[in-house]
């Protein structure tokens, strides 16, 4: 019996582990476009600069 419940919990969390896993990266996804501009903005920024020094 015990055997059979500790295998249902590994079932169980080896579902929920994955799940967890797969929600984390989606959060700091959020503020990702706005990171995104700001990295494109400092490289479009630097690219200016190097064609105004020619």
């Amino acid at each position: 019996m015990a055997s059979k419940r500790g295998k249902l919990l590994a079932c169980l969390l080896a579902i929920a582990l994955p799940q967890a896993f797969a929600v984390r990266p989606a959060t700091p996804m959020l503020p990702k476009p706005e990171w995104l501009a700001d990295v494109g903005n400092r490289w479009a920024r630097r690219r200016d600069a190097k064609l105004a020094r020619g």
